[in-house]
């Protein structure tokens, strides 16, 4: 355990969903547990380091100070996410079931029902969203947006990437050049007879 301790070795923080059936953790979220080297450059072979997976461990490995723990919020967002997948699920699972019994045409009623349904619930969310976008006075500041942590922090950008992302913007400002360019020909020459020879 000495290793553990010195941060030699550590177990992948990263959440997973559980398809073992044999397993007493079916189908809910864990974490790997795939053993792994933290001073490797990788990471964990499934889970490496630049997805943004184990960054905790990489951080304490390399001694960085006073640097915020996020393998919890990471994986708290993973099994909302994967229990709100679950729940619809099983709601398309008693729909289908309670279209067995229906004809055709009781079918295509009941769906355009749903459809419906979940478009008036849409349509709610984005009123309730434009409310509290307007629904603040004059002089008075706006609200302050909830914080939440970022589930996989971007890498930063190599000297490869600026250069290639310069070539690009080099290449886009020329292409908008020569369109410009034929556009103000075409202008010129519009309206004018093409007199044989």
């Amino acid at each position: 355990m000495r290793c553990v301790s010195a941060l030699h070795f550590c177990w992948c923080l990263a959440p997973v969903v559980d398809w073992d059936k044999k397993s007493d953790t079916y189908n809910k979220v864990v974490i790997c547990g795939q053993r792994f080297q933290c001073i490797s450059p990788k990471g964990c072979a499934v889970h490496p380091y630049l997805a943004g997976y184990n960054l905790d461990v990489k951080n304490a490995r390399n001694n960085y100070p006073n640097v915020k723990v996020e393998w919890k919020a990471i994986f708290e967002s993973f099994r909302a996410e994967h229990d709100a997948a679950v729940a619809d699920k099983t709601e398309q699972q008693e729909l289908l079931k309670k279209e067995e019994g229906m004809t055709e045409p009781q079918k295509n009623r009941y769906r355009k029902l749903q459809d419906q349904a979940a478009f008036r619930k849409s349509l709610e969310k984005e009123l309730d969203v434009d409310q509290e976008d307007t629904g603040q006075e004059v002089g008075q500041s706006p609200p302050c947006p909830p914080t939440t942590t970022q589930a996989r922090p971007r890498r930063k950008d190599t000297k490869k990437a600026k250069r290639q992302r310069a070539r690009r913007d080099r290449d886009n400002a020329k292409a908008d050049e020569d369109m410009s360019a034929e556009d103000i020909v075409s202008s010129e020459t519009r309206g004018l007879e093409v007199r044989p020879a």
